[in-house]
């Protein structure tokens, strides 16, 4: 088995001409086999940020600068994004990077950064089976299921699909890998049943 190493960036605390600029860089170096964006509103290390930019978009912008290489989260907050859009914008991701794409997923950590933007952030038990229903709807959405009528009905509290149709299919047979930040034995319970990687 080969090395392999990644490099990561942040997209808070720079300008997009810079981070533009060091994913290009790293694009052109065999080195490299990845690149990960973390995601956050604001830095989190600070009491007052910079320029930030958000997580999904820019790697969607980024992704093409570095062919040939995975691309992915260190980890999207599963409390800043409802999983039906996180899935639509996983599966676009998958198209611009030519089915490159991991979508990393962590519950959400950062109680300041979700109090300052008005986002509700659950106690951990809560944000955990919200993380595993967000699991079921990727996965189902994913699905070849969801190609046309009559789509993906699925209960997987909070979240609910009744009918839903997402086309087009992921490049990806089964969707680009769900990869789940976890620490705590819940967390790695769910990894290990859910998840493609850690």
């Amino acid at each position: 088995m080969a090395l392999r190493i990644g490099f990561r960036t942040s997209p808070q605390n720079v300008d997009w001409p810079t981070l533009e600029s060091a994913w290009a860089e790293a694009g052109r170096h065999d080195v490299f086999d990845s690149g990960w964006l973390n995601d956050h509103l604001t830095d989190p290390r600070r009491d007052r940020g910079g320029p930030g930019l958000e997580a999904v978009a820019t790697l969607a912008a980024l992704a093409r600068l570095v062919p040939g290489k995975r691309i992915g989260h260190t980890v999207l907050a599963a409390t800043f994004r409802h999983p039906s859009l996180l899935a639509k914008q996983a599966v676009t991701i998958d198209h611009i990077s030519d089915g490159r794409f991991i979508l990393g997923l962590g519950a959400g950590w950062h109680v300041g950064e979700h109090e300052s933007f008005g986002i509700e952030l659950p106690a951990i038990g809560e944000r955990m089976s919200r993380l595993e229903g967000q699991v079921q709807v990727l996965k189902a959405l994913f699905s070849d299921a969801a190609r046309g009528a009559p789509g993906v009905t699925l209960d997987a509290p909070p979240y609910r699909l009744d009918g839903a149709v997402m086309e087009p299919a992921p490049l990806q047979a089964g969707g680009p890998p769900i990869w789940l930040g976890a620490q705590k034995p819940r967390g790695m319970r769910l990894t290990a049943r859910l998840a493609d990687g850690w």
